[in-house]
């Protein structure tokens, strides 16, 4: 008897042992299988960025990325692509046909408009109200048709300058690669990269086989200098600008050629980053809506005022009738608004966006014009950001003579010629 109670509570001493044992464990599972949900939440908003890659050998980037020389499969990059999304830049939707027609109708000067014709309106003056009312179409057909085209014309220009890239994909493991041409927007992270002298780099990525190698990174650093290229690891904390082993998305390829595997894509590379500061920033508002509220402002003040000072000075000074006082009233508030200054306005800055555009320059919204012409100064620490660097001599001053060169860029094309003609 005694020994059947010893034995049934050794018994439930060791289901109270593995019971505890076996909770352990499923924290453990449970706490791997939450670390590992983690670590897949961040791959997938593409965290890879955190990583210092220029400082990590290339057998440990390949690891990382879980790829190799050879290349990822296109099945891989499908599913990569899905993951990580286009590689390309977030850009604020384009305004749609209603959309572009309602904002057309948002200009301060308008709403000045507004009011004159509800005044009138109630004044019945008819009359007015529809010339008015012609006159906010007039202004709103102008705004919209110049606004659309610019969209037309900036959709089309993206759909012409749509850029490619040479990849390595579905390498079989014996016999030589095959590269292939995809688009920018679906390279992914893993992805093999083929560098040559005129190519755009399409994302992040490291170089792991540099060949007399250079790349223009001015337009990301400011350093006009192009970068020659090394594959060695570097130190972790160095700047953007002193990472030699990335090549980096935007930047041109001039000399040599190479191979390097992406490591960042879209909005995780550097111009990423700068693109999202940039949209962080708040608006300012441009001279001609800073113009435009206050000339709205002033318009409304001075004809609520003319109005009042008439409507007091007719009832309580002269004794007239209230009613046709103040009618008389809203007739001179209707008098005192310009109606077509909103009409000249439009018109005016779209003669100045017709004229940029016969010059290349496509302006999007109207009021981006008077912006323009309102710069005094343009501030700048690189020249190579203004010469695309490229430095042309036009005239040279020696022996007290001035002498004329013709001839552009590094073409070897162009003469001498001296004041006297020669």
């Amino acid at each position: 008897m005694i020994k059947k109670q010893l034995s049934r509570e050794g018994s439930e001493d060791m289901l109270k042992q593995n019971s505890g044992t076996l909770m352990r464990i499923q924290k453990k599972l449970l706490k791997t299988k939450m670390l590992k949900e983690k670590e897949l939440s961040s791959a997938k908003e593409g965290r890879q960025e955190e990583i210092s890659w220029h400082a990590l050998p290339i057998e440990e980037v390949f690891r990382i990325l879980k790829t190799s020389e050879r290349g990822l499969t296109i099945d891989e990059a499908e599913k990569r692509l899905k993951e990580y999304g286009p590689n390309e830049l977030e850009e604020e939707r384009g305004l749609g046909k209603l959309a572009l027609l309602l904002d057309q109708l948002k200009s301060p000067l308008l709403f000045v408009l507004y009011a004159a014709a509800l005044i009138a309106y109630f004044a019945g003056k008819l009359i007015d109200v529809i010339v008015i009312i012609a006159v906010i179409a007039i202004n709103t057909t102008v705004g919209f048709i110049q606004g659309y085209k610019a969209e037309a014309a900036l959709q089309a220009l993206k759909s012409l300058a749509a850029p490619e890239a040479e990849v390595i994909r579905s390498c079989p493991e014996k016999g030589t690669c095959i590269e292939m041409r995809v688009k920018a927007r679906e390279i992914v992270p893993g992805d093999i990269i083929l560098l040559e002298a005129g190519d755009k780099v399409p994302a992040d990525a490291r170089i792991f086989e540099a060949i007399n190698l250079e790349i223009d990174e001015s337009m990301l650093t400011g350093e006009s200098t192009p970068v020659r290229k090394i594959v060695e690891p570097l130190d972790e904390d160095l700047p953007v600008a002193e990472r030699k082993n990335m090549a980096f998305a935007g930047t041109m390829v001039t000399r040599g050629r190479g191979k390097a595997v992406v490591v960042a894509t879209g909005m995780r590379t550097e111009m990423g980053k700068i693109a999202k500061l940039i949209k962080e920033a708040e608006r300012v508002e441009t001279p001609y809506e800073k113009r435009a509220k206050d000339l709205t402002k002033k318009l409304g003040l001075f004809a609520l005022g003319g109005g009042s000072f008439v409507l007091l000075t007719g009832v309580f000074i002269r004794g007239f009738e209230f009613y046709e006082t103040l009618l008389f009233t809203l007739a001179i508030m209707v008098s005192a608004i310009p109606e077509g200054l909103p009409a000249v306005l439009t018109i005016t800055l779209a003669v100045g966006v017709s004229r940029m555009a016969k010059r290349n320059a496509i302006i999007r919204k109207l009021p981006a014009i008077d912006t323009l012409g309102s710069v005094t100064a343009i501030v700048t620490d690189k020249t190579g950001t203004l010469t695309t660097n490229q430095q042309t001599v036009r005239k040279i001053f020696v022996n007290g003579k001035m002498i004329e060169v013709t001839g552009v860029g590094f073409a070897p094309e162009g003469s001498f010629k001296v004041d006297d003609g020669r």
